[in-house]
């Protein structure tokens, strides 16, 4: 069995755009492309932080102003930086070497991250509008 499985994740509230390039990490994790996996999870955060309205700037900017703007926990920014920096080395650092653990660390990474920024946040809001629907 493969990690993570595409059928199962990435879950209720995440966007296509997001989705497709979450999906193409694992495709390449898959196929033993585990460069092209680290570099696929580091463009999952750049669509999100286009998802959520950060475009301008470079990607560490725009995740500090996500921060800022309480959109993504401190936390998560550390694990962002992380998945950035292994993809930054990955893109353009010539004796980089992504083996299969850091593929696999880094999906799971952005599984988590999206799960709690879109799938948990949206299933949330669902459970909150069922409880006032309730009362």
């Amino acid at each position: 069995m493969l990690y993570p499985d595409h059928d199962v994740f990435p879950g209720k509230g995440v966007p296509e755009t997001v989705r497709r390039a979450q999906q193409d990490a694992v495709r390449s994790y898959a196929a033993g492309l585990y460069e092209p996996c680290v570099i696929m999870c580091r463009k999952c955060i750049e669509v999100m932080c286009y998802e959520l309205g950060e475009t301008k700037g470079s990607l560490h900017k725009r995740l500090l102003a996500l921060r800022d703007q309480q959109k993504i926990d401190s936390k998560l920014i550390i694990w962002l930086d992380g998945l950035r920096v292994i993809g930054n080395d990955a893109a353009h650092d010539l004796d980089a070497q992504i083996d299969k653990s850091d593929a696999l660390d880094s999906l799971h990474f952005v599984e988590a991250v999206l799960m709690y920024v879109f799938s948990l946040n949206t299933r949330y809001d669902e459970f909150q509008s069922r409880r006032a629907r309730s009362k």
